[in-house]
């Protein structure tokens, strides 16, 4: 999802966000239908542009940048 989202032109912090929110909407999915695994391929289409809430905080880089 992360790259699929870079590749289609989104900056890297909306990319990893999209990518966190389609995951979040695997899990939430799973759990609703009790299914043992992850559906992805069920959720095909919805993957794209996810709906679900999640709360993303960027890390701290510290005071040298994270280099």
């Amino acid at each position: 999802m992360l790259a699929a989202a870079i590749v289609d032109g989104a900056a890297a912090a909306a990319a990893a966000e999209a990518a966190i929110r389609a995951v979040a909407e695997c899990v939430f999915a799973a759990a609703a239908w009790r299914a043992p695994e992850l559906p992805v391929v069920a959720l095909g289409p919805r993957l794209r542009t996810p709906t679900a809430e999640v709360s993303v905080q960027p890390l701290d880089a510290g005071p040298s940048g994270g280099a």
